[in-house]
Order: C-alpha cells, then structure tokens, then sequence
C-alpha cells in the first residue's frame, strides 16, 4: 500500500518552494515543469485580495502549499497551512505552520483600505480620537479612543502581545 507522501514524491519534486513534476500527466501537466496556477481571490472591490498556487493532482485541484506540507511530513494538514511571512506564495517548508484558524487569523497582513498604516487604528471624525480595536474569533475587542495616533497604537501593540498575535500581524508581506 502506497503512502500520502509515497504518492505525492512520485509525482513530484521539492525545490526550494516549488513543486516540479516528474510525471507527464495531460498537455498541461508536462514532466519537469512547474506544477501548479496562479490562484487569485478577489475581494468585494474586484481587486485582488489573495494569491496561491493550486495544483492539479488526480482530479483534484489542491494548494500547493498542502502538498508541500504533505510531502516533508507525511501526512496532510488538518489545520489551516499558515505562511510565516505572508507571502503566500513562498511556499518552501520552513514558511509554513500548521495552525488553528485564530492562530492563521492572527498573522495577517495590514488591509489594503487602512489609512492609518495600523492594523485596528483608524480616526473618528465624530470623536476627534484615534480608536484602538481588535477581534479574536467573534469576540470584538475595544481599546480605547486616544488624542494621540501614537497612543492608539500602543493599545492595538499591546493588545497583540498579550494575546499572541504573531510579530507579522498587521504588516505588508
């Protein structure tokens, strides 16, 4: 009986986060090419809120980011597949870790739409205060309305050591 990971090595090759195929299987999927399509999510806006790679493997299209965790531990991940430094096109093994989705949610990248440069900071006209803000699962958190941009943010830093958000949290990959 053939392993997950037995399966996965003979149809392809690891290399340096890039997942090369050792088998020909259709026109498309040619030996010793790179496997996989540019997988982009677009949000409410129409722009482009996520890129993966997804891979075609048996009738079945998966992230190559799976299949990348799959074949170095030999099992399939039954977490969410977090990419340590938001690039979630870098897909070598040492980038990714198996987590919760409140572990996965707290190491996101800062939204495109944020105006203050922080991650739940923003500015209430109505106030004339800086709010702090923050969510973990549903449970939304508030953190203050502060004169100071600078006093916010120490708020939201504060709150994201305390509840072990990852140090990328809120950054641009």
């Amino acid at each position: 009986m053939t392993t997950l990971s037995e399966m996965l090595h003979a149809y392809f090759e690891y290399v340096d986060g890039d997942l090369i195929r050792k088998v020909t299987t259709s026109p498309k999927s040619v030996k010793g090419t790179k496997a996989g399509r540019l997988n982009r999510t677009v949000n409410q806006a129409g722009t482009t809120s996520k890129q993966y790679i997804r891979v075609g493997i048996k009738g079945r299209e998966v992230y190559a980011h799976q299949i990348v965790w799959a074949m170095h531990y030999g099992v399939w991940p039954t977490g969410h597949i977090d990419h340590i430094d938001q690039n979630t096109l870098n897909n070598r093994v040492e980038n990714l870790r198996e987590v919760d989705h409140t572990t996965n949610y707290r190491n996101q990248r800062k939204a495109k739409n944020n105006k203050s440069g922080f991650t739940g900071v923003y500015y209430d006209v109505g106030t004339d205060r800086w709010i702090a803000q923050a969510s973990i699962g549903d449970r939304h958190q508030w953190l203050g309305g502060h004169k100071t941009i600078v006093d916010a943010v120490a708020a939201r830093l504060r709150f994201n050591r305390e509840n072990d958000f990852h140090e990328n949290h809120g950054k641009n990959a």
